[in-house]
């Protein structure tokens, strides 16, 4: 049935997976999504808390890039016309500062250290003798002034995690316990050994936060850290684990194992850690390689049986497809076997290289049909890049590896060749540019006895040499059999271009659809603005909904006159046939919170005419009508005291989804903290700032929009646009409250 909509001024990618035809049934605006029965403890009303103003944080004293500097700072309070500043001015915005060194010294024999993961944080020490207490760990963010418990380990741990702390922001840590006696308070070492200050991600760490995972012929698992840390176990092993991948969203990892029996399994789990790990198939064949599909939809694992002789005796190959959407899987026989097959950038095909070594080759998913891709003779190891351009190695005769890229055009370029003697292995390539592969080196292959050493490396992008990631693994002992990389925002982020940085969508009065990139410049945080639809103009609702689709990147939901609520797909700049989710939504004030329930898919909450606030949870099945919602839970009421609700992203860094809402009557920005769960529980309510924002017409949540803090943008009555930061566990960061553009006005802008 075709929908009255507007269409796509972009052409879609080409290949790319027709989108879902789904039936369209009648539904109620109180069962959309199936309403849920509060429980017996009957939410009580959410209203506003009386707090006084929050303290105004110091700076950063960290030197940061120059490229973050910013124009005008607003020392004052908003007023109901903010005045127009200069964004050429020349004066320097001023960014969060760490906190200051704590009274706590680094403790000799103690070898406290950070481990530093996108979404969590871990602590290793060495054993102690003579600890009679808990250890404690406390953090304390920047621009905070109160101190939290982030974990109580017992006196014979060596380790302890701390999952509410966002890497984005700083925070300062300590390790307190009682040793023979004496209490101590003990710091991270900074790198000159002295006592550490603020523990956070880097801005110029690129968009988005590269975590790394890498598996070994051991039973060691899944071992995962970022590019400056060393290994953490996420996931336990078989005697054999290999082939990790992320989906696209950097949420959920697959894996291959060598289970007890003898036989493969394939493995997926969450990629955070939390919740067990499901085994999807077996298998007795070798070489299970799992991979996740470009949309998010699919996962895909190849199988080749080989004889003694090795791979170039393959005897047979399948590959199994499982689509997480309609929760189905089927098989497809490629008519040539194919070692390693991955997905692409098409959802359609996989990209394999062929047993017989005479090329990579693609094979469609549905009908088997296999074609070798000319001027890739000897290639292996293929895999596609973000900009779709195909990745792969040849060995050559001299000891060395030319790791090479097919361009839309056929042709084949040489990116890099290795040095003597070394091999690289399956190139991956970062939103950011950088090119990450594993790396085997044996110095004097001549000699058996010398181990050979195996390890990931990354060549980041304007670097001409190759930067060795963790301790390489030894011959002797343990070598990687794989590796994999993500470098995605959180699911609240509104990444419309790809790059893993949160853009602006706007629309105009003629009713086309812009995105203005975020070009990770404070000066000038936009850059030119793309067109990406037309026809928009009848819609009353517009909403950079998150990843609903999961493939790493915000989609678009879109209400029009009837009340029907249309998701619109985005994949690399270009908008998909919106399909209808549901029907009966006119009533509603409707925003985009992220993950707020913690299962790994976009929520919506919605504001009924009554003020009864409802959290419409995202079922994961990327928009099917029907079944895109699962049972609505109640988390508030009264809330028609509110002119504004903004989902607003992670504002107090304890890496949940919160609320941001403006106070009708007085204006002020409450913050209401995210739980974490879809019970109605909040993690916490405060007044973030008391000044009166009437004088704004459009407030939008664009998470790290400008920086690593998370940032509000607000529209003046005269057109101007601005952005301010949160800081400490919630603040608003009012000194620093700055204008970046002018002409804004014309424009809905969607958060």
């Amino acid at each position: 049935m075709s929908r009255r909509s507007p269409h796509a001024t972009l052409a879609l990618a080409a290949g790319a997976a027709a989108a879902l035809a789904v039936p369209l049934l009648p539904v109620t605006a109180s069962a959309v999504g199936g309403a849920a029965t509060v429980g017996s403890a009957k939410p009580k009303p959410v209203v506003q808390r009386a707090l006084g103003q929050p303290t105004v944080a110091d700076r950063h004293d960290a030197p940061r890039p120059s490229s973050h500097q910013r124009g005008k700072v607003v020392a004052s309070a908003p007023k109901t016309s903010p005045q127009r500043q200069s964004p050429t001015s020349g004066a320097k915005r001023a960014v969060p500062q760490a906190n200051p060194t704590p009274a706590a010294t680094v403790c000799t024999g103690l070898g406290l250290q950070a481990i530093q993961l996108r979404d969590r944080t871990y602590f290793a020490w060495d054993a102690q003798s003579g600890v009679t207490s808990s250890y404690t760990l406390k953090r304390l963010r920047d621009g905070s002034t109160t101190w939290q418990t982030a974990a109580t380990v017992p006196a014979t741990a060596t380790t302890a995690l701390d999952r509410r702390m966002n890497p984005f922001f700083g925070a300062t840590y300590t390790l307190d316990f009682t040793q023979n006696g004496v209490a101590k308070s003990c710091a991270i070492p900074a790198p000159d050994g002295t006592a550490g200050g603020s523990l956070a991600t880097a801005e110029d760490a690129g968009p988005g936060y590269v975590d790394v995972v890498s598996t070994t012929d051991q039973a060691l698992g899944i071992l995962q850290q970022s590019d400056v840390s060393e290994g953490v176990t996420t996931a336990s092993g078989g005697a054999y684990t290999m082939a990790p991948a992320f989906s696209p969203d950097g949420l959920w990892m697959a894996y291959s194992r060598l289970n007890a029996a003898g036989t493969w399994e394939v493995v997926a789990q969450r990629a955070d850690g939390l919740g067990g790990q499901s085994v999807w198939a077996t298998s007795a064949r070798d070489n299970v390689t799992p991979s996740w599909s470009a949309d998010g939809r699919y996962l895909a694992w190849s199988s080749v049986a080989h004889t003694a002789d090795g791979p170039a005796k393959a005897t047979s190959g399948t590959i199994t497809v499982y689509d997480r959407f309609a929760r189905t899987t089927r098989s497809v026989t490629p008519s040539t076997f194919l070692q390693g097959a991955v997905y692409g950038g098409d959802s359609s095909i996989l990209i394999g290289s062929r047993t017989d070594g005479s090329g990579i080759a693609i094979v469609n998913t549905t009908t088997g049909a296999t074609t070798t891709l000319a001027n890739t003779a000897g290639g292996r190891d293929a895999a596609q890049s973000p900009d779709g351009t195909v990745l792969f190695v040849v060995n050559k005769a001299d000891g060395t590896t030319d790791v090479k890229r097919r361009l839309a055009n056929g042709s084949v370029v040489t990116v890099f060749t290795t040095a003597a003697n070394t091999t690289a292995r399956y190139p991956k390539q970062a939103l950011d540019g950088s090119l990450w592969y594993l790396s085997t080196t044996d110095s004097t292959p001549a000699d058996t006895t010398d181990p050979v050493d195996v390890g990931v490396s990354v060549r980041y992008q304007g670097t001409s040499y190759a930067t060795n990631i963790g301790f390489a693994h030894d011959s002797a002992t343990s070598v990687p059999t794989g590796f994999a990389i993500r470098q995605q925002p959180t699911k609240s982020a509104a990444d419309y271009t790809g790059d893993g940085a949160g853009d602006l969508l706007a629309r105009n009065s003629a009713g086309a659809l812009l995105v203005y990139p975020n070009v990770l410049n404070v000066n000038k945080p936009t850059g030119t603005p793309k067109q990406i639809g037309s026809g928009w103009g009848g819609f009353n609702a517009i909403i950079a909904a998150g990843d609903w689709t999961g493939d790493g990147q915000s989609d678009i939901l879109a209400r029009d006159a009837a009340g029907d609520l249309l998701l619109y797909a985005v994949k690399g700049g270009a908008v998909r046939p919106g399909q209808v989710i549901g029907r009966g939504w006119g009533g509603f004030t409707i925003t985009a919170v992220g993950d707020w329930d913690g299962d790994t898919n976009a929520d919506l909450v919605a504001r009924d005419t009554a003020g009864t606030l409802w959290l419409y949870r995202g079922s994961g099945t990327g928009g099917v009508y029907g079944s895109a919602f699962l049972p609505r839970v109640q988390i508030g009421a009264g809330w028609t005291m509110h002119d504004m609700i903004v989902g607003v992203g992670d504002a107090d860094y304890d890496n949940r989804p919160d609320i941001v809402a403006r106070n009708a009557s007085s204006g002020a920005l409450v913050l209401y903290g995210g739980g974490g769960v879809a019970a109605a529980q909040w993690g916490q309510i405060k007044t973030v700032a008391s000044q009166s924002f009437k004088g704004f017409t459009q407030i939008q949540g664009t998470e790290r929009f400008t920086g690593n803090p998370t940032s509000l943008f607000l529209l003046g009555t005269d057109g101007a646009m601005w952005d301010g930061w949160f800081i400490g566990d919630g603040v608003y960061d009012l000194q620093n409250m700055a204008q970046f553009n002018q002409g804004g006005g014309p424009f809905t802008w969607a958060g």
